[in-house]
């Protein structure tokens, strides 16, 4: 004879097996992430070359304006539509002699003397086209996406022979020439730069 206590549970499963019933598990939480824009964490940095060697001199532009951004659900979204314009006179290369020469003979001679400016024209995972315009030319360029977490980096190395712009690095050149003298006796400016712009979009989620 099956003894009471054990008649009990066999009877709650037999039950729940007649109804058509299973023990219901509790919905999952889904969570929705936004992401946003934020200027606070934005940056552009630059690299010059120098010498035959290429020995890289870098700096930043400390005044960035942006506009066009979203918030979107997407990370790489929230830039897909953004335009910026960079104040030439905010150039820092943490030399207060070089500074001076940079913004006078090099973008003082450029057809527009104030600002940069460019928007990202098309964007994905891997790759970023930015129309920039510098010394009255608009040329695209192609920078290289970089997505870390909420960390988003545009990077590549530009030719500024492609914005008319090798004059003037003549021109920067002349007035740094002992500067920019190598091992081998040459004084040598590339034309080449390398662009690095960051920024860190701030995350809420639901």
């Amino acid at each position: 004879m099956v003894p009471f206590k054990t008649l009990l549970p066999l009877a709650a499963i037999a039950l729940l097996s007649a109804c058509g019933g299973q023990p219901q598990q509790p919905e999952p939480v889904v969570r929705v992430c936004r992401y946003d824009y934020n200027h606070d964490s934005t940056s552009v940095k630059w690299t010059a070359y120098k010498f035959t060697e290429k020995v890289g001199v870098s700096g930043r532009f400390d005044t960035l304006q942006v506009s066009g951004t979203s918030e979107q659900t997407d990370r790489l979204a929230v830039l897909a539509n953004a335009s910026f314009s960079i104040s030439v006179a905010s150039i820092n290369s943490a030399n207060a002699e070089r500074d001076p020469k940079i913004r006078e003979h090099f973008f003082g001679t450029m057809k527009e003397t104030s600002v940069l400016q460019g928007r990202i024209f098309s964007m994905d995972s891997a790759m970023a086209v930015v129309e920039l315009t510098m010394n009255g030319q608009m040329h695209p360029m192609s920078l290289a996406v970089v997505n870390s977490g909420n960390e988003v980096k545009l990077e590549g190395v530009i030719d500024l022979a492609d914005w008319n712009a090798t004059s003037n690095v003549e021109g920067l050149n002349k007035i740094c020439r002992d500067l920019h003298i190598g091992p081998d006796g040459i004084s040598k400016l590339w034309p080449e730069v390398k662009l690095e712009i960051r920024t860190v979009l701030t995350e809420v989620c639901e």
